[in-house]
């Protein structure tokens, strides 16, 4: 996989990985929200608030599908995904979500997998750049007699 195509929560030791691995891309979530093609800012608090925005969209539109047998892990997605709800929607005009700590404390444990789909939604605002493959790696294996 190419660099270009890996995103890092650089958010603490994050950081150290972005550093050392050139090419990655970072992911701040309390950076700015990305503007449009033509430059407008989004109404957005920050970058984690318009991923997690998007990741919502695509959830609801059936965008997005995800499929394991593992059922506890299906549980734990579906939990997560569940907690994606606005925050201070009367306020100021921007958009916002739960903060992280609310939802560790309603979940009672980190949302990863939901943390992982909203990061996953910065290549739909950035797209990776393009990388050209030579040739695609694919391992051989000999049965044993």
């Amino acid at each position: 996989m190419p660099f270009s195509h890996i995103l890092v929560d650089e958010d603490g030791i994050g950081g150290g990985v972005v550093d050392h691995l050139p090419g990655v891309k970072g992911f701040i979530a309390n950076s700015p929200p990305v503007e449009d093609a033509e430059g407008n800012k989004p109404p957005y608090q920050h970058l984690k608030s318009q991923c997690t925005y998007l990741l919502a969209d695509k959830v609801n539109r059936h965008d997005i599908a995800i499929t394991t047998q593992d059922m506890e892990m299906r549980q734990e997605i579906i939990d997560e995904l569940e907690q994606i709800k606005s925050r201070d929607a009367d306020k100021d005009g921007k958009l916002k979500v739960l903060q992280k700590e609310d939802i560790i404390e309603i979940l009672g444990r980190s949302p990863d997998y939901a943390d992982m789909l909203m990061m996953r939604m910065f290549f739909e605002l950035e797209e990776p750049e393009a990388v050209h493959v030579a040739k695609q790696w694919k391992p051989v294996f000999k049965r044993a007699a």
